[in-house]
């Protein structure tokens, strides 16, 4: 972060009389919902509570969403802490606009929740130097506090220890920070014109290089090969059984969980059963190990210790025989069935065959299982889920069908990173293997659309969790599964190791992964054109410089459109020859922030006139200046973007905190875009 270097230094700064925020709810400044009967914390309270946001990123702890400014010892800088925070989460309150040097991108509460404790560090250190205003601060409290915070103790008695130029950097960050929200401080702020380390950038204060470089490693492929044949073989062979296996453990649950418990009329019933297991050669169900006070293990009885009394209960149709006069009146039966053919786990005991991953022969998906080792089953297989899914994925699954006929799976979810907070819609293209991995989570939690489907957990402990189950059940050998050597692993490693394969592989994954990439635009590039034409054929009219070349294109492709009518009628209704007509121009569109630019003749797009690359292939959108480029319209999706620079630039403009001059530049931009919202309403009466 660069800070413009100070011009003057005049004695003090005009500081506001009345916090901005004064009397606001915490919630309501940052333009966040709460969930019903949270707390509700003021501006003025010493203690944030901000648990109860509706939109916090599931990551998040409950400690970070908890902010104690008293911790910060004079008064009067707990408000600065707050008013300066306040303005990080919410850089687009009418008050922080007014800020011409504030950070313009959201930062996240946990982002936040890091800088208050800088922030205490760094008041408190001024107080413990005898500073009690901010306009007493100099360059040399800066270094100093700096050159202190570049060490610290990691535990008692343990030597000091260089903090890494990434940790320093925020508090250099955070002494910066005053500077850029001078204008929306109330209480105390710095002198005007002095900015810490004169304008320095951070990365240059703390003596460090790009701090953003990617750290994580990538899995090293030893570790990686064992782990995703594992794990891709109980998603696509084991999983398919193992959710129908739950959805039956389910159906069984919901059955028996009113049932009554039994007594002695039930004995003739109990009897029966017994008897026809007997025949049948049905094993008795074995216990799991569950809690059970009415356990049996000594007197006459014992054999039956390992029995699993409430399944039998439930065949007819009971919650559990309790009593030991009542388990005496069935002994006999019991005892002998138990002689002749044992115990077993009542869940899947007639398991369908799959093929083994090491040598393809046939073996039952499962040995039986007990309710204890369904439950383990599943939490194993959905941690392989996850590992699928982080390894070969960049939600809810959605399936669409492409214009050649094939297939394209997506991942919706939301995107967080340099979003406000709670996120913004966002799809993911991935392979069928995670589309399958991610139906097969669904299906095993019967979470309803929209529930998170992996629980915020440390994918490396459900791996180590994994080798021990697949190893001590015996399903590794059983299944013919490779040895999964021990090793440290992610869900940041997996992404790492994707992103590495991809850039790594041009012509393989990269290549392909581009090819998605231009598919899906050009797929949303015929969707506007024919957006274009439908609003044409309403009424509904381009604007802008290259807006009568673009209607001319269009009428032509309606002139052929009806000319081929007359041969065939239903061609009027048939989408894929209206796309086959509007082909050539979709190709040549160029999507823009507040424009569509159609590329039809390079020697005519002003941005590459202006740039001096005139024989360029493609237009420069970010140069595009569409009030005078022949190539350039404006549609009504665009007229809210136009409409929002309006509305920006009265904000400046009504200001009085903001220049004359600077007043003056702005009004010819906002008369420009006036006058573009007035075209695209004039267009488009309906509109």
């Amino acid at each position: 972060m660069k800070l413009p270097r100070p011009l003057r230094a005049p004695a003090s700064i005009t500081r506001r009389p009345v916090s901005a925020f004064a009397g606001c709810y915490v919630h309501e400044a940052i333009g966040m919902a709460l969930l019903p009967g949270s707390v509700r914390s003021r501006f003025e309270d010493d203690l944030w509570d901000m648990r109860g946001l509706a939109d916090k990123p599931r990551s998040i702890k409950r400690h970070e969403l908890t902010w104690n400014f008293f911790k910060i010892v004079d008064p009067k800088w707990r408000v600065v802490a707050k008013e300066i925070l306040i303005a990080l989460l919410a850089p687009q309150h009418d008050s922080v606009l007014e800020c011409a040097l504030a950070l313009r991108k959201n930062r996240s509460p946990r982002t936040c929740n890091r800088f208050l404790r800088r922030f205490t560090a760094w008041f408190n250190w001024l107080t413990a130097n005898g500073i009690t205003s901010l306009d007493e601060v100099t360059q040399e409290h800066c270094d100093r506090f700096a050159a202190e915070e570049q060490w610290y103790v990691p535990k008692p008695d343990a030597a000091p220890v260089q903090a890494e130029p990434e940790t320093l950097a925020e508090s250099v960050r955070v002494v910066q920070l005053i500077t850029l929200y001078g204008d929306l401080l109330s209480t105390d702020s710095y002198l005007a014109g002095f900015v810490p380390w004169d304008g320095q950038s951070t990365i240059k204060v703390v003596g460090g290089t790009w701090l953003r470089a990617n750290r994580t490693p990538s899995v090293p492929d030893h570790l990686l090969q064992p782990v995703l044949a594992t794990c891709l073989y109980l998603v696509n062979t084991v999983g398919p059984h193992l959710a129908d296996l739950v959805e039956r453990v389910r159906k069984d649950a919901a059955t028996t969980k009113d049932l009554p418990r039994a007594t002695l009329t039930h004995v003739p019933d109990l009897k029966h059963l017994i008897a026809q297991m007997h025949a049948d050669r049905v094993p008795l169900p074995q216990a799991d190990g569950r809690a059970d006070i009415l356990r049996i293990s000594t007197g006459d009885l014992a054999p039956l210790k390992d029995l699993a009394w409430y399944r039998l209960a439930h065949q007819v149709g009971t919650s559990t025989i309790a009593g030991d006069y009542l388990r005496e009146k069935i002994a006999p039966e019991l005892l002998a069935l138990a002689e002749d053919v044992g115990f077993e786990n009542y869940w899947a005991r007639t398991a369908p065959t799959i093929a083994r991953e090491e040598d393809g022969a046939l073996v039952p998906w499962t040995a039986p299982l007990s309710d204890a080792g369904v439950a383990s089953m599943v939490a194993n297989v959905l941690s392989a889920c996850l590992v699928v899914t982080s390894a070969l994925s960049v939600g809810c699954r959605r399936q669409t069908q492409t214009k050649s006929g094939g297939t394209r799976y997506r991942l919706a979810g939301r995107l967080i990173k340099g979003q406000k907070l709670g996120g913004v819609p966002d799809e993911w293209v991935v392979i069928e293997d995670v589309h399958r991995a991610v139906a097969l989570a669904e299906r095993r939690l019967g979470a309803p659309p929209g529930t998170a489907l992996f629980n915020t957990v440390t994918l490396s402990f459900s791996l180590t969790r994994m080798r021990k189950w697949l190893e001590e059940s015996g399903n590794r050998e059983r299944r013919g599964l490779p040895i999964i050597p021990a090793g440290p692993i992610s869900a940041q490693m997996l992404r790492r190791t994707l992103a590495l394969s991809i850039a790594a592989r041009p012509g393989g994954s990269q290549r392909l992964f581009l090819t998605e990439v231009e598919e899906a635009e050009q797929e949303k590039h015929m969707e506007l054109t024919v957006e274009a034409f439908r609003d044409l054929k309403e009424g509904r009219k381009p604007t802008g410089p290259g807006a009568r070349g673009l209607i001319e294109a269009l009428q032509h492709v309606d002139a052929q459109l009806n000319e081929a009518a007359h041969h065939d009628p239903k061609v009027l209704e048939d989408d894929r020859h209206l796309e086959n007509l509007l082909s050539k121009l979709s190709k040549v569109l160029h999507v823009g922030a507040a424009n569509f630019c159609w590329f039809r003749d390079p020697s005519k797009a002003l941005c590459l006139k202006l740039a001096g690359t005139p024989n360029a292939k493609k237009p420069l959108v970010g140069m595009c200046d569409s009030a005078r480029c022949p190539q350039a319209t404006h549609h009504r999706s665009h007229r809210p973007v136009w409409l929002g620079q309006v509305t920006l630039i009265d904000t400046f403009v009504e200001s009085p905190r903001v220049a004359k001059g600077e007043k003056k530049r702005l009004q010819p931009e906002r008369d420009r875009a006036l006058r573009v919202v007035a075209e695209i309403d004039a267009a488009s009466p309906a509109a």
